[in-house]
């Protein structure tokens, strides 16, 4: 498709078409690219305006937790770095 034929309303229906299909990142990132792929169009003369410019972004729902979990005291990550030698001779950690 052409980036001529670009609006608002289309970039807002294939950000929610990829909403449906895979979720919250996935569709800010087509909306991204998107309007990354716009604003070099702008800059070879091919657009005026970037359509995408005012498309936001899909928010986190309210109640929705973080999927990632801090480290417990047994996985730190200075625990799992290696112990090395200084040029003095004494031992990190």
């Amino acid at each position: 498709m052409p980036l001529d034929r670009l609006d608002r309303p289309f970039m807002v229906g294939l950000r929610n078409k990829a909403y449906a299909t895979y979720k919250r990142r996935f569709a800010n990132y087509v909306v991204q690219v998107l309007s990354r792929a716009c604003g070099i169009g702008i800059g070879l003369g091919l657009l005026t305006e970037n359509p995408v410019d005012h498309v936001e972004k899909v928010r986190k729902a309210t109640g929705e937790t973080s999927l990632n979990r801090p480290c417990g005291p047994r996985r730190s990550a200075t625990r799992c770095l290696p112990s090395y030698r200084c040029r003095c001779g004494a031992r990190s950690r």
